[in-house]
């Protein structure tokens, strides 16, 4: 069953006693829409070897222990791109992002300045 196959009764039904107003019925309801977007487009995708490449280069980032996107699938993205990628990691799983903040943004810094 593909995750966007779930019913929103599903997914709601353990949580039934705090969705109880209509404004966190259409916060719910339209939180659960991108959600459910967002793997519809993640099952539906197929890589196209035809596609045109960019012509630049990719710097990525993940977090060492996401469990989503492993650091070691990280050098595919080079088929992407005819150029190089530059890969830095950062302790974290998948919200690696929110976790270290301010170090992302330090890092970030000072790529942009070189």
């Amino acid at each position: 069953m593909a995750k966007t196959d779930i019913a929103t009764s599903e997914i709601t039904r353990p949580h039934a006693h705090r969705i109880n107003s209509p404004s966190s019925q259409l916060l719910v309801s339209s939180v659960l829409a991108g959600i459910k977007m967002d793997h519809l487009c993640m099952d539906r995708y197929v890589f196209n070897e035809k596609a045109e490449k960019l012509e630049a280069p990719l710097w990525l980032i993940g977090g060492l222990d996401d469990p989503r996107s492993p650091p070691e699938q990280l050098p595919e993205w080079d088929r992407y791109t005819t150029c190089s990628i530059q890969i830095k990691t950062f302790p974290g799983g998948h919200f690696f992002l929110k976790e270290k903040e301010a170090d992302v943004l330090a890092w970030l810094g000072k790529v942009i300045e070189e």
